[in-house]
């Protein structure tokens, strides 16, 4: 099984994750906290990343940034998801990083998230 790990303070996306990838070799670990993610993902290697823009206590790019410099991500697909479209600001910083990004519209489509979690999506 490989591994989605979430950072996202919305249970619902979890919950839509959750249901999306029943019957797929992915399983979700979910965290709605910077520190836990972080922490977890210095610990364990997933097979994919979505962390949301829009966070209670830190901007996602900004978490982005903190992963960088706490994790070695490797080739491991790492997004940055937002229910609206991201600032060329902002999307500057995460393509600087080297991650994707996505709108949670992908969330309505099966096989377009599959393909964004192997990496065969930008």
């Amino acid at each position: 099984m490989k591994e989605l790990v979430l950072l996202d303070d919305d249970s619902m996306v979890a919950v839509r994750l959750e249901r999306m990838l029943r019957r797929t070799d992915w399983t979700l670990k979910y965290f709605t906290a910077e520190e836990p993610f972080l922490d977890y993902l210095a610990q364990n290697v997933s097979a994919a990343l979505l962390v949301d823009e829009y966070l209670p206590r830190n901007e996602g790019h900004k978490v982005l940034s903190n992963l960088v410099e706490r994790v070695d991500t490797g080739s491991t697909p790492v997004y940055l998801i937002s229910s609206v479209e991201l600032t060329p600001e902002v999307s500057g910083k995460v393509r600087e990083l080297g991650f994707g990004f996505a709108v949670k519209d992908i969330l309505c489509d099966r096989d377009a998230l599959l393909s964004l979690l192997e990496g065969k999506a930008a």
